[in-house]
């Protein structure tokens, strides 16, 4: 295999590229299947409980499908977070490492309406240049290594738009359930405050005083949520507990094949590169870029009008990625 000659204005070997490699391919080797496990065990774990009478260790089992379909949303966004506002001089990941206690939450309420360069970064299609703040197309990096031709840049042109409209679609999908499910997430995270039925009356909104002939209403799982200014309640009234878990995994397990998708359109460019036994980088091979990873086949067929044959990845990053075929 022929290896490109890297340029002197790679970063450290030691203290950028293999601490980064390192961390992604953790997360994608060992994380990811943790997180996977996880969130099935706790929702097999629920399914035996629903069986009992135990109602206690049903609502502890529903906090914990809860918590395990939520952390990969905090996941997702540390990782983002990290990409998009790196700090500078430093590796990527170490932003990720940085917790903050309204982190996850500010990157739910902003990343659905994120602008196309923000987007283009998530999704891998662009870098952010940490000293300027800008946001570096991976496009025309790739097209002065390889030499795309006209047709090259038009494919990747779709990928690129079809990537942004399915973020788009699935940032405001996901930042809906954790809105709705952060607080049981927080509840549990912090010893399982949730609340036995018998310490809680629900009653309508318009409800100001409340007698024996006042309606109840039903709820299926409650906790306390606890704020700097207040205590209060999160409960749930709409859903029986079987729906409120069946949707909290969904979400899950769409927020792990993100997780999975951002850690494979990273790890691609690692994969590239070609260490030395003394660990420096002896010289980079044809990238395989996974431009479609983010995608279904209708997403480009939708913006294409063509039929996508998706084969595997090669060096050449489009016609290999994709075999074109009109329709």
């Amino acid at each position: 295999m022929t290896l490109i000659r890297p340029s002197g204005n790679l970063p450290s070997a030691q203290r950028i590229i293999l601490p980064s490699r390192a961390f992604l391919f953790s997360w994608r080797d060992q994380n990811l299947a943790a997180r996977h496990a996880a969130l099935e065990e706790s929702a097999v774990h629920f399914a035996d409980c629903v069986a009992g009478d135990d109602m206690a260790l049903r609502d502890m089992a529903l906090l914990g499908v809860i918590a395990d379909a939520m952390q990969p949303l905090e996941d997702f966004a540390m990782l983002a977070s990290a990409w998009d506002t790196p700090w500078t001089g430093l590796a990527h990941y170490l932003r990720a490492t940085e917790w903050t206690r309204f982190g996850t939450n500010n990157f739910w309420q902003e990343a659905p309406s994120w602008d196309d360069g923000r987007l283009d970064v998530l999704a891998g299609h662009a870098y952010r240049d940490a000293a300027t703040g800008q946001s570096v197309p991976v496009f025309t990096v790739l097209s002065e290594i390889d030499g795309f031709s006209d047709e090259d840049s038009a494919l990747l042109d779709i990928a690129r738009d079809a990537t942004r409209a399915r973020l788009r679609g699935l940032l405001r999908l996901l930042a809906n359930d954790w809105k709705h499910f952060s607080p049981y997430f927080i509840a549990f995270k912090h010893g399982g405050l949730t609340l036995s039925r018998e310490d809680l009356i629900a009653v309508a909104d318009d409800i100001s005083a409340i007698g024996q002939d006042t309606p109840r209403i039903a709820v299926a799982i409650a906790v306390w949520r606890r704020s700097l200014k207040r205590e209060d309640v999160a409960g749930d009234a709409n859903n029986d507990v079987d729906e409120i878990a069946r949707i909290a995994a969904g979400s899950g397990r769409l927020a792990l094949d993100l997780v999975g998708a951002f850690l494979e359109s990273r790890s691609a460019l690692f994969e590239s590169i070609e260490f030395g036994d003394d660990g420096e980088v002896r010289g980079l091979a044809p990238l395989q870029i996974p431009w479609t990873v983010w995608l279904r086949r209708e997403d480009l067929e939708r913006l294409s009008g063509t039929s996508w044959n998706f084969g595997r990845r090669s060096s050449r990053p489009v016609r290999s990625r994709w075999e074109r075929s009109g329709r």
